[in-house]
């Protein structure tokens, strides 16, 4: 067991002002190791809490459903076929990156049924499996079974801003995908204004909920989507 009481400061480096060399000792008594301390200026940020909006782009497509459709050969789903799974991010199809919806309903329809290499990530693990579109005899385009996500956005609270830097942290959780709850893998977004409609009080069990709508004004990029938040510049 080692607490701060067994801790002492013996010496300060020369040569750097910012570094300090502590004894860490058993029992308060016994030397064990020396460790280098940096000692870093306090931060100060501005307390939040205004409206703020938030428009998010995923890396990849997230896969929210999978659905069958008619064919020649019956009801099939070339998705469930292949493997993939709904929480799944389909990253590229034949190593062509995919990151709107359009892009890979196009990249199917052109497909003219022939088996494509999807590369996706599943539980932060990059795999490969075969995909073979078929056609749907109701409209005669080639498709892959998929509902997927590429973007989302809201309204949310601000949480601080770092005025040094121009720091700037959202909602103290992440945004997860209201389909699979899935935190959604962000490629990239902005930070917008927003304006407020209506509230609803969080109850017991219940999370309360803020309504209203984006405005245009641009506050900033969204690099970060994190259980603790949303964090950018």
């Amino acid at each position: 067991h080692e607490s701060t009481d067994n801790i002492s400061p013996v010496s300060k480096n020369s040569k750097n002002n910012d570094i300090v060399t502590t004894n860490i000792r058993l029992f308060g008594t016994i030397p064990v190791k020396d460790i280098d301390f940096e000692k870093g200026e306090r931060k100060y940020v501005t307390v939040g809490g205004e409206l703020i909006g938030i428009k998010l782009k995923t890396e990849g497509v997230l896969v929210v459903g999978t659905q069958a459709f008619s064919t020649e050969n019956g009801e099939i789903c070339p998705a469930e076929i292949s493997g993939i799974s709904v929480g799944d991010t389909l990253i590229s199809i034949d190593g062509k990156k995919i990151n709107l919806n359009s892009e890979l309903s196009e990249l199917f329809s052109a497909s003219g049924g022939k088996e494509m290499i999807a590369e996706i990530v599943r539980d932060n693990k990059k795999m490969t499996v075969t995909i073979k579109p078929e056609k749907d005899i109701s409209t005669g385009i080639y498709k892959g079974g998929l509902w997927i996500r590429d973007s989302t956005g809201g309204i949310g609270t601000l949480t601080y801003t770092d005025i040094s830097d121009g720091e700037l942290a959202a909602l103290g959780h992440g945004i997860y995908d209201v389909d699979t709850g899935k935190l959604m893998p962000t490629q990239n977004g902005i930070f917008i204004s927003a304006s407020l409609s209506g509230i609803t009080k969080g109850t017991n069990g219940t999370a309360g909920e803020l309504r209203g709508y984006l405005g245009n004004e641009y506050l900033g990029e969204i690099n970060i989507n994190s259980e603790n938040g949303i964090f950018g510049k």
